[in-house]
Order: structure tokens, then C-alpha cells, then sequence
């Protein structure tokens, strides 16, 4: 299995999952209209994934920007990491939030609650050149 990178643009999160780090990672701004067309390959490289596991794995989402469609996709997208916990793996899912986004912390709660998967919630403050 190969990993997967796909670069960030102004509407479209940065993702890099990695096989053999066992890391997926999803950054940047999601509020493109697209949304279900690009996270369905995320749920399909998931889903890949779940036949070559190792015992534990991280997820790393870091969201500056959400909009609804990304939400629901996301919503299939962590269903699909819960299946890969339900399989045995170790699952440690860590959603941070720009510290002055409460909304987007209570995206990722709802998400947790939604796709009965635990997160860790960390708030972070953006530099100026993510701002840009």
C-alpha cells in the first residue's frame, strides 16, 4: 500500500497518511464544494488501510477553516477510523482548533460523540503566516 499525499490548497486541506508511520494527517482549510468527491478517496485509502494496520494509529486533524459538506464528509471519514479501531488497532485521534474557534472545537466534539470514537482536544494559536 502507498501513502497518500495531497497538497493543500486555499479551500482544500494538506493530507499525508502515512503506511508505515501509521500517521493521518489532515490540515489546513476545508470549505471547498468538492468535498465529497475529495474525502471519499480518504475513506477509501482507510479502508485500504484496515487490511495492513499495525497496532496502533494516529490521527492528526488541524483544521483552520470547516464548512457543512466538509463536516459530513469528515463525519464518514471518522466512522470509517472507528472500523479501524473496531478491527484492533489502537486509535489515539487528535483534533486541534485555532484558540479563538470554538466553533470548530465543537465540530470535533460532535464528530467524536457522532462516530462514538474518542479525540483529544488541543487549542492552538495560528502564526501570522497561516493567517495569510
Amino acid at each position: 500500500m502507498e501513502n497518500l499525499h495531497k497538497p493543500a490548497t486555499a479551500n482544500q486541506p494538506q493530507v499525508d497518511f502515512l503506511v508505515k508511520e501509521s500517521l493521518l494527517t489532515i490540515s489546513g482549510s476545508s470549505i471547498m464544494e468538492e468535498a465529497k468527491a475529495y474525502y471519499t478517496d480518504l475513506i477509501n485509502w482507510v479502508k485500504d488501510f484496515t487490511q495492513v494496520i499495525s497496532k496502533e494509529t494516529t490521527v492528526e486533524i488541524a483544521l483552520s477553516e470547516l464548512n457543512q459538506l466538509s463536516l459530513k464528509m469528515l463525519l464518514f471519514f471518522c466512522q470509517e477510523v472507528k472500523a479501524l479501531e473496531m478491527s484492533g488497532n489502537i486509535v489515539n485521534v487528535n483534533w486541534s482548533y485555532p484558540e479563538d474557534n470554538l466553533a470548530l472545537k465543537e465540530a470535533g466534539q460532535d464528530l467524536s460523540y457522532l462516530a462514538d470514537l474518542e479525540f483529544n482536544f488541543k487549542a492552538v494559536k495560528l502564526v501570522e503566516e497561516e493567517l495569510a
